[in-house]
């Protein structure tokens, strides 16, 4: 329905489920560059590669912690290639339910969404 609230992502990580008891090993999480414009309650736009795609409800605001890293990855290798490319990212998260346009579901563009994010280059 959208991406993960902080008490998801925690139980996600601490017990690999989502809250309604599903198995579920990865937190799905949108970082933001910073929290300045951002508020619990506001609708923000979503873009993809600078395309409108829909919007997102912000239901909460979080950082990941290095902890949360080592719980997801369970190591406390920081050469894990995981532990490195989240510690590329932002640390800063939101949560909240996700509107896509349903032009986005007709677009090649959702086809290959999947493949753009979890693409790596590391060797």
């Amino acid at each position: 329905e959208g991406f993960m609230n902080y008490e998801e992502y925690k139980k996600v990580i601490y017990e690999m489920q989502l809250l309604n008891g599903e198995i579920w090993t990865l937190p799905i999480t949108l970082e933001v560059d910073d929290f300045k414009d951002i508020y619990v309650g506001q609708k923000q736009d979503l873009y993809y590669q600078d395309k409108f795609i829909g919007n997102i409800q912000i239901e909460d605001k979080f950082c990941v912690q290095d902890r949360d890293l080592y719980e997801i990855f369970q190591t406390k290798d920081e050469k894990h290639p995981g532990f490195i490319k989240e510690k590329k990212r932002s640390s800063l998260r939101v949560g909240g339910k996700i509107e896509l346009k349903e032009e986005f579901y007709k677009d090649s563009l959702y086809k290959n969404i999947l493949k753009d994010v979890f693409d790596t280059d590391i060797k």
